[in-house]
This record gives C-alpha cells, sequence and structure tokens, in this order.
C-alpha cells in the first residue's frame, strides 16, 4: 500500500505508455540517458516527500 501511495506518477505513465515504457527497455538508453532519467525520477520523488513531510 504505501509503495504504491509514494510512487504513483510512475504506475500511471507505465500504465498510460506501456510502448514508450517496453522501447525505453528494450533499446537500452545510453548511460547519460539513464542517469538524467533516475535523476528526474530522484527529483520527483524529493518533492513527494517533501510534500509529505509538511
Amino acid at each position: 500500500i504505501m509503495n504504491s501511495e509514494s510512487y504513483p506518477q510512475m504506475s500511471e505513465v507505465i500504465k498510460e505508455k506501456p510502448s514508450l515504457s517496453s522501447s525505453f527497455f528494450i533499446e537500452e538508453p545510453t548511460a547519460s540517458e539513464k542517469s538524467q532519467s533516475e535523476a528526474h525520477l530522484q527529483r520527483e520523488n524529493d518533492k513527494m516527500e517533501d510534500a509529505e513531510n509538511e
């Protein structure tokens, strides 16, 4: 329960755009693309943690 509440946008994106998600993993993005998307996810996660802390 807590996990789905912590990452609602991730499950929504996967549900809405499965082709984008699957092609992303199949094509194996470069290290820079991976780090950019991971940094983006981390920023989103930080925003959500800030909202929970307030």
